[in-house]
């Protein structure tokens, strides 16, 4: 016959209903980071989505531009395009350097 010691329960009442809170508790905060992970994934779908609309109307957008621009380089860069201005505008686009040499001209005639 052998003698036993007996121990005591592992876990009293109390702390087994305290644990069991703080299970509880873990698995609610668990589904609040869940819940707010998938909001934000969201929210960050709407992002993209919406930056993926703004990239292909500024893709449009350069396309158009470059179409436009390719079209006047393509006039210009024509053989027998020549586009007259007047004295005026001459006069209007020059800089202070062509002025003496023009004036410096103009005085020698």
């Amino acid at each position: 016959f052998f003698l036993m010691k007996r121990r005591p329960p592992r876990s009293t009442q109390s702390r087994s209903s305290a644990a069991s809170d703080v299970y509880k508790r873990q698995s609610q905060l668990r589904a609040n980071k869940i819940l707010n992970t998938h909001e934000e994934l969201l929210a960050c779908q709407d992002q993209l989505r919406e930056s993926q609309n703004a990239r292909k109307d500024l893709q449009i957008l350069l396309e158009k531009i470059s179409n436009e621009w390719q079209a006047k380089l393509d006039f210009y860069n024509k053989p027998d395009y020549q586009e007259t201005v007047s004295y005026t505008h001459l006069r209007a686009h020059e800089t202070g350097r062509n002025l003496v040499c023009r004036l410096l001209l103009e005085k020698k005639k």
